[in-house]
């Protein structure tokens, strides 16, 4: 029995690794200038200690943007903006990779001898949060400061040509779920046997626009995906063939109201549930 229980984590931790999804800008995006998402109402992802993680921020830099100097108005060019890869407050086991990718420390100066990220003016980016969640965290919130750089062009004399400003994004937290609560309901291994599914994750959750179900199925089957509400209501339904390997399904929940909803995947012979936090 321990045998099994070990292999069965093991092929559980790989197809984890296998199902990570990929980072790719624009995923979550809004109609103007700039953006980054999710905002702070948003928030992140909840956690849960001794759990694999995995969230996403989606970036856009503004095309150009306007700031003032002794109550007058300068209009400016945005060359870049620059984010540090050492997010502070990251716990310990989480990574971050982005696209494009990180650019290595350049010792020539301070404000380069950091890995970072260089998001061109009027561009998209995208940063991944990823990994294990250490076994010691306590229940609560883990606040994170993200350190940005704004490079500016076309900015007339005595300021320019080109200024640099800092800024930083420190509204940003990851919840830890207290055990047997929202992210801290795993599947047992009697459920993992029985569902046909090795693997289920939902990103982001809490979810603004496009939920993303990444699953990693054992055997072929037909499946019915729907959402629900706390009354039982189903908002979303359709079919789903799913393969053996990994499945990834985009939802569209954008339409929905705040609130608390559930995804249930089922077949002919057995069925799952997770919840869904819809927060706009």
């Amino acid at each position: 029995m321990k045998k099994l229980l070990l292999l069965l984590t093991i092929i559980c931790a790989s197809n984890w690794a296998m199902a990570q999804a990929p980072c790719i800008p624009g995923t979550l995006s809004t109609t103007g200038g700039s953006y980054i998402l999710p905002d702070s109402a948003t928030n992140l992802v909840h956690g849960c200690a001794g759990m694999n993680y995995e969230e996403f921020i989606y970036l856009k830099a503004p095309k150009d943007t306007t700031f003032t100097v002794a109550s007058i108005p300068i209009n400016a060019t945005v060359d870049s903006f620059v984010v540090d890869a050492n997010v502070v407050g990251l716990p310990a086991g989480i990574t971050v990779s982005t696209n494009p990718a990180l650019l290595p420390p350049n010792a020539s100066s301070s404000k380069t001898n950091f890995a970072r990220l260089v998001i061109p003016g009027d561009s998209i980016a995208c940063v991944k949060l990823s990994g294990l969640l250490p076994a010691t965290l306590a229940p609560g919130d883990i606040n994170l400061t993200i350190n940005i750089r704004a490079y500016l062009s076309g900015v007339p004399f005595p300021l320019g040509p080109m200024v640099d400003t800092p800024a930083v994004i420190d509204y940003y937290k990851i919840t830890i779920d207290a055990p047997g609560t929202g992210t801290c309901i795993p599947f047992s291994t009697k459920d993992v046997a029985k569902n046909n599914v090795s693997q289920l994750s939902l990103s982001p959750n809490p979810v603004q626009d496009i939920l993303q179900v990444q699953m990693d199925i054992n055997h072929t089957a037909n499946y019915n995906l729907s959402i629900v509400d706390l009354i039982g209501r189903a908002i979303i339904s359709r079919q789903e063939k799913l393969e053996a390997g990994h499945n990834s399904l985009p939802i569209s929940m954008g339409h929905l109201p705040n609130g608390i909803y559930f995804l249930k995947l089922s077949s002919s012979t057995s069925s799952l549930s997770k919840k869904i936090i819809v927060q706009h």
